[in-house]
């Protein structure tokens, strides 16, 4: 082995050889190389989306349009499909969920006020509409809550 040592400059990269005559790893050279991969999956540039066409972008709208219904029933019949293991997931991750979403909340409150309220005064109209139409169609709904939270107000105060 000192003969092949003294022969080999330990340079893998730059080496003089056709066949390298050192068939070690060194510990040395296989951090380099792990320290490579990482620089090169993590310095990936980003990737450009394609700019379509003005014809392209119609045709995408008239062939989503067309296959709107079957877009909806293959999302459908998948999701009844696999409802199970759906349902699993969400109960697992639910905790986590709930915490990452309570966090984000927090760091981003002002913004996302900011455009709740944006929205609300862009749509109000549309808001109001919506509203009278879910109050019209849960009338019934609504009296019998009143009824029961005005009884348990009397008993209250009795």
């Amino acid at each position: 082995m000192s003969a092949i040592k003294s022969r080999c400059d330990l340079d893998c990269f730059n080496c003089k050889f056709k066949d390298c005559i050192n068939s070690q790893l060194e510990l040395s050279d296989f951090n380099s190389t792990q320290e490579m991969d990482k620089n090169i999956i993590e310095h990936r540039p980003e990737k450009k989306t394609r700019k379509l066409s003005q014809y392209a972008l119609i045709r995408k709208k008239e062939y989503h349009d067309e296959n709107r219904d079957n877009k909806k029933a293959y999302a459908k019949a998948y999701y009844d499909l696999n409802r199970e293991r759906f349902e699993k997931y969400r109960l697992k991750n639910k905790a986590r969920k709930s915490a990452y979403d309570r966090e984000y909340f927090q760091k981003n409150r002002y913004e996302i006020c900011e455009k709740h309220k944006i929205y609300g005064q862009k749509n109000k109209e549309h808001l109001r509409e919506r509203q009278k139409e879910w109050r019209e169609k849960n009338r019934d709904k609504i009296k019998e809550y009143q009824r029961k939270y005005y009884l348990r107000k009397k008993q209250d105060n009795k």
